[in-house]
């Protein structure tokens, strides 16, 4: 069964979310996918995230089915009109279109309150599922650079070529 992105729901984080996000950022594979990839300890997670939470540069959106459920996560750093974008599904949502439809939604609510005109996305070489999701949300690959030490893919979302808009090249 496809996912209807009419299914998923955005809400900003909130401190009753540091336990889920700990969860998810500690997960084995999500570990592998990641540039940082040690455990966290909980403490760590904690101090961490109460930092970004009242942070004016950090927007952190939770995805939630229709029924509520987490699907997983998009934090936005912004620095002047750029973005990174970090993006985690828990595990029984990965596989499924999820991805995709999480990062167009978020992208879209990012680029309406914030006056953000680029949102970088850096994926680990060898992640073709998080390239083709980003991909697929309308990000544009750039090429290969170094990011935190580890060989990675690019891709960029631009607000003049918003999600979802064809290039007509």
């Amino acid at each position: 069964m496809r996912l209807n992105r009419k299914c998923i729901s955005l809400r900003v984080a909130r401190k009753g979310d540091c336990r889920l996000l700990w969860q998810w950022r500690n997960d084995p594979r999500v570990r592998r996918s990641s540039f940082s990839t040690g455990m966290v300890r909980w403490d760590e997670h904690v101090k961490w995230f109460e930092s970004k939470l009242n942070d004016s540069q950090c927007v952190i959106y939770i995805a939630m089915t229709k029924s509520r459920v987490p699907i997983g996560q998009v934090r936005y750093d912004l620095r002047g009109n750029h973005a990174a974008v970090s993006v985690s599904l828990d595990q029984q949502f990965r596989g499924k279109g999820y991805g995709s439809s999480v990062l167009r939604l978020a992208s879209q609510k990012l680029l309406k309150a914030r006056s953000v005109r680029f949102i970088h996305a850096y994926v680990k070489r060898g992640n073709k599922a998080s390239v083709a999701a980003f991909a697929k949300a309308g990000y544009k690959r750039k090429g290969t650079t170094k990011f935190h030490g580890y060989a990675a893919t690019h891709l960029l979302l631009d607000r003049d070529h918003p999600v979802g808009k064809q290039n007509s090249n």
